[in-house]
């Protein structure tokens, strides 16, 4: 069962991959690990990928090339599937 990668929580879980010192505890050959994490750690841990700053602060940030990216999951979080994408019969505006 899946959990998050941070917190261990259950609930409301979206895929990301782990890179650097997290993921050289879980995957020797590669630099990288496949993981869960719910919505209170995404934003209070896990980075922008553009501009390497926290999801928090691409919120925030509207000169982010990542920032609608950010506000929509963070406003549709629940309407998100496992892989960010709408749920089946959801319309994401």
């Amino acid at each position: 069962m899946r959990k998050c990668h941070y917190c261990g929580s259950r609930k409301n879980l979206k895929a990301i991959v782990c890179v650097g010192d997290l993921a050289s505890t879980y995957c020797k050959e590669d630099s990288f690990h496949d993981t869960s994490v719910c919505k209170k750690c995404y934003f209070e841990l896990c980075s922008c990928e553009m501009d390497y700053h926290e999801a928090s602060e691409c919120l925030k940030d509207e000169s982010c090339e990542n920032h609608k990216e950010s506000l929509n999951r963070f406003n549709n979080w629940d309407n998100l599937d496992y892989n960010y994408k709408p749920k089946k019969g959801v319309i994401i505006a």
